[in-house]
């Protein structure tokens, strides 16, 4: 596309109908699409056989975080995952342990 033609078509693309306050999104050509799916997902649910676990310490996420993922996973998936709250002799939260049960 020449740059003449390219400046047209952003112009095209800034002109705003008579009214209208919202933002306007330009129309682009070409653009690639993406392999559909999350790539390096965070937690390794795939990985994971029934009696297989994983540790996520405190500093990494939320205790619920992991959780949450683990039960959105399986609802997908069909797979069964639970998850503890683990704590150190003094009783403080130190993680969440992930077991994927069925």
């Amino acid at each position: 596309m020449s740059l003449k033609a390219e400046a047209q078509r952003n112009a095209a693309a800034d002109a705003k109908p008579a009214g209208f306050s919202g933002p306007v999104y330009p129309v682009e050509e070409g653009i690639a699409l993406p392999p559909a799916g999350r790539p390096g997902a965070k937690y390794p649910f795939d990985q994971m056989r029934a009696g297989d676990s994983f540790f996520v310490p405190l500093e990494d996420a939320h205790p619920d975080s992991p959780v949450v993922a683990a039960r959105n996973y399986g609802i997908r998936n069909g797979q069964r995952f639970t998850g503890r709250r683990l704590f150190d002799d003094g009783g403080e939260l130190v993680g969440v342990r992930i077991w994927r049960t069925a």
